[in-house]
């Protein structure tokens, strides 16, 4: 965990936002906690205009990426903007820097000065992930660009369906899809111990993504997801996350001061908070890197921590737990809803965990 912990591993956004914006309904009188990860969930979600959102990971340099997009919105145009994170072309990230890097604070600043080449290429596509994501894209796109083509400039379902049916879901797909899934190629090659520490033995991870791979290319239109592009083509194609897209801009420069970030564990953070600090849960898929002792441990630091109906939304990946049987009591689960973005979220993958909270500390 400790070289996990000294990179970016996640820089561009591998969730659909719209899935927590549905399941947490913020308004303007919310104090949110919200997982970093890429700084992509903090600042969709600022787009609400919350009073305060806590971005909180135990990564110092996932909030290192934050706040220079952050510094990168108040100080830049839209265009700009997308051409510095490498969106979009450009040939002058390095001076755009200079002009950012005072305004960020000591730490991340020697951080960005260590790490020029992500600048100069475009922080956007330089996390870990995002670089395994190009790998994939150009292994796909030698042998499938033009089916590729099909798919993402296909508007109607029945035709990605049929694709998929007729064309993707081959014998050489089933293939890759089993090398892919083999838990030694996620510990020693994605490395990313969230993947692989602590998913079940019995988990089939080859069933689990053939079946949402099939789900996705039947109900998802792919050309609109950002996440399937990043997937499949290794950058973003036509949709944009919420916070890239212009309409969401202006919104978010004069609303960067309701955002700060702090780098702790999930876990030690919700110990050190008062009662009733927060009131929305933005936590992403933490299960993945917690054993069951720690999950239960941050559950009951969210029961603490929370005001009487304060919703609360969790993502899982491949690690998939019931809640703890001492929190069930105290919280009301939205199984409708729940099912709901698992069907609809453009990520794909996950599934999920939708709480309101009826009563506080256990």
């Amino acid at each position: 965990m400790t070289s996990f912990c000294r990179k970016i591993n996640y820089s561009s956004s591998n969730e659909d936002s719209l899935s927590e914006i549905k399941a947490l309904k913020i308004c303007e009188t919310d104090r949110v906690l919200c997982i970093t990860g890429s700084g992509a969930r903090p600042l969709d979600l600022l787009i609400a205009k919350p009073a305060e959102i806590v971005s909180l990971d135990f990564n110092p340099c996932q909030n290192h990426l934050l706040e220079l997009k952050m510094r990168a919105i108040a100080s830049l145009d839209h265009e700009d903007f997308l051409e510095f994170m490498g969106v979009r072309p450009s040939n002058q990230r390095t001076e755009i820097y200079q002009g950012l890097r005072e305004g960020i604070s000591a730490e991340a600043r020697n951080f960005w000065d260590g790490n020029m080449r992500m600048i100069r290429k475009g922080v956007i596509y330089q996390g870990g992930w995002e670089k395994y994501f190009k790998q994939l894209a150009l292994v796909i796109g030698l042998v499938r660009q033009n089916l590729l083509q099909a798919i993402f400039s296909s508007r109607e379902l029945g035709r990605q369906a049929r694709l998929w049916s007729e064309v993707w879901d081959s014998a050489e797909w089933r293939i890759f899809l089993r090398f892919v899934s083999q838990r030694v190629v996620w510990k020693y090659i994605f490395r990313d111990p969230g993947f692989y520490r602590y998913v079940s033995e019995d988990f089939s991870i080859y069933d689990y993504l053939e079946n949402r791979f099939e789900h996705a290319f039947k109900t998802v239109r792919l050309r609109e997801s950002a996440f399937a592009a990043l997937l499949f083509w290794g950058r973003f194609h036509e949709a944009l996350p919420l916070y890239l897209q212009k309409e969401s801009y202006e919104t978010l420069r004069k609303n960067l001061h309701r955002v700060r970030f702090v780098t702790r564990p999930l876990g030690n953070f919700l110990d050190e908070c008062e009662k009733n600090s927060f009131n929305k849960y933005s936590l992403s898929d933490f299960s993945s890197y917690t054993d069951e002792r720690e999950y239960e441990r941050i559950w009951h630091g969210v029961l603490r921590t929370a005001t009487v109906g304060a919703r609360v939304c969790e993502r899982q990946f491949l690690v998939k737990r019931m809640l703890p049987a001492g929190v069930r009591a105290h919280v009301r689960r939205e199984s409708r809803l729940e099912n709901e973005l698992e069907e609809t979220d453009d990520s794909i993958f996950f599934s999920f965990v939708v709480a309101e909270v009826r009563s506080g500390a256990v």
